[in-house]
């Protein structure tokens, strides 16, 4: 006959109760870092259109640039372009950040026009600078030489539209709307970072290179507001309704 000794089978006892006490913490502690990360989780959807009206300086001059190429012989002011903004659509993990800005079409040809007639007025007479100063007849010149307001529309919508086609955008001549693809991405929301798949070639804001040194950018939801963290901070607001990019 096995004899057991005095409290042994007490220990036993104890050791199997500490141990299924030890199992059932594990398993809350298990179950409270499930439900945390499922929070976090869930709690992470940035889904929906973004807008930011405050245009980084370097991005904005890009697509100046790519308009004032149109003629390199006037500058192109900066109040020829309204409502500049950026758009940043998130559908699941897809990501499409976008520039959008509507060109000042009467103004754009104004300027053209105005441009035009003083390159005239030189060739005329270069000691003057008014038509009003210039006799009857080299007046009369000056106004015939001039293309018409419709012609120089239907120049600067062709010229418009082979600019966007360069940047792989898109061009509206009814609206003067000019809008092309800033970058796109894919959506962590593990770590909430929004990762760079694709990089438009005409791009130097946001350049190969540059792109290679982060890769990423982290991103900070707060409400209604969306940042982006990258080399620089990018901030957008929500919209209340999708639309177009």
């Amino acid at each position: 006959m096995k004899l057991v000794a005095k409290g042994q089978g007490k220990k036993s006892e104890r050791s199997f109760s500490n141990l299924c006490n030890a199992s059932v913490i594990l398993c809350l502690l298990l179950a409270m870092l499930v439900t945390l990360f499922l929070f976090r989780y869930n709690n992470s959807s940035i889904d929906g259109v973004w807008r930011s009206t405050t245009i980084d300086e370097k991005l904005g001059d890009e697509f100046a640039k790519k308009i004032a190429g149109l003629n390199g012989n006037f500058s192109i002011d900066e109040k020829l372009l309204k409502t500049p903004e950026m758009l940043l659509e998130i559908k699941g993990n897809k990501v499409t950040l976008s520039f959008r800005t509507q060109i000042d079409k009467m103004a754009f040809i104004n300027h053209i026009l105005e441009y035009q007639k003083k390159e005239l007025l030189k060739t005329l007479n270069p000691n003057e600078t008014s038509s009003d100063q210039l006799s009857l007849d080299e007046q009369k010149v000056v106004e015939e030489s001039l293309p018409s307001f419709s012609e120089l529309e239907q120049l600067l919508d062709q010229a418009l539209s082979k600019v966007a086609t360069n940047i792989g955008g898109q061009y509206d001549g009814k609206s003067g709307r000019l809008s092309a693809v800033v970058l796109k991405g894919r959506v962590n929301r593990i770590l909430r970072t929004i990762d760079i798949k694709e990089l438009p070639k005409y791009s130097s804001y946001l350049s190969k290179e540059t792109i290679e040194g982060i890769g990423y950018f982290d991103y900070i939801k707060y409400g209604r507001r969306l940042e982006l963290l990258g080399e620089e901070k990018l901030t957008f607001y929500i919209t209340n309704q999708k639309e177009p990019v």
